[in-house]
């Protein structure tokens, strides 16, 4: 079984770019940094961050760029082959930018372990919109009881 559970796990990781760490050394198959960004503060300025797992891939392997739906995509391919055999490696994402990003001014970085990190700076005003616009939304409920209402009968 646990055997099956790895194999699972490097599938996943394959297919899905995931790290997150788990007990036996096992992973998950979502890359939850790509999902949404990290929003940092570079220099005192908001960037937003994504970060994507793209080890065995080459600089020239990869291609960042952005689509007329405002999404991220990264995209990469490598290809080896020799007599005996072919093997060919892919990678892909699609990401929504959150709202305010400066395409012109977003940056990419590969680090020596396969890390690639892109940066978008947001612009304030639409930070600061984006952050109004956050709300606590209450759960309405008529008579339903809770759990431990149920528990106590």
């Amino acid at each position: 079984m646990r055997q099956l559970t790895r194999e699972f796990s490097r599938l996943e990781n394959q297919f899905m770019g995931g790290q997150e760490e788990f007990p036996l050394g096992l992973t998950s198959m979502v890359d939850r940094s790509a999902i949404s960004p990290r929003i940092v503060d570079e220099n005192g300025k908001k960037v937003a961050q994504y970060n994507f797992d793209i080890k065995g891939f080459r600089p020239e392997d990869v291609n960042i760029k952005t689509d007329q739906n405002g999404k991220l995509v990264v995209s990469a391919r490598h290809e080896e082959s020799d007599e005996n055999h072919r093997a060919v490696r892919e990678f892909y994402r699609m990401v929504p930018l959150p709202e305010g990003v400066q395409l012109g001014d977003m940056k990419s970085h590969l680090r020596g372990d396969g890390v690639l990190t892109i940066s978008a700076p947001l612009s304030l005003p639409a930070l600061e919109q984006q952050q109004q616009q956050l709300k606590e939304i209450p759960i309405e409920h008529h008579g339903h009881n809770s759990i431990n209402e149920k528990e106590k009968k």
